[in-house]
């Protein structure tokens, strides 16, 4: 997961190709495995949610692509498996 994180930094097209369906998806599938309902492990969720702050952080080596904005902004997924974390049950989760 770390270093699927490290090459999304890298630019736009290292986001977009981890987000297309021609790879299965790779960063959807991590957010699957570490934020989806059923998931009751705090140092998989913690290690996820430290990612995705690497992910929403911009600095002058990494600044934010409009494909990594995409990805935090739009996700349905990752705002679902963020709602769960904070509390949210899934039934009020859209």
């Amino acid at each position: 997961a770390a270093l699927m994180i490290d090459v999304c930094l890298l630019g736009g097209k290292e986001v977009a190709l981890a987000l297309s369906d021609d790879t299965g998806g790779v960063m959807n599938k991590l957010l699957h495995l570490a934020l989806d309902f059923p998931n009751k492990d705090p140092l998989l969720q913690m290690t996820a949610l430290d990612a995705l702050e690497v992910l929403a952080v911009e600095n002058k080596d990494y600044p934010m692509t409009s494909e990594r904005a995409e990805f935090l902004l739009g996700n349905d997924e990752l705002h679902s498996g963020l709602l769960y974390l904070i509390g949210s049950s899934s039934e009020n989760v859209e």
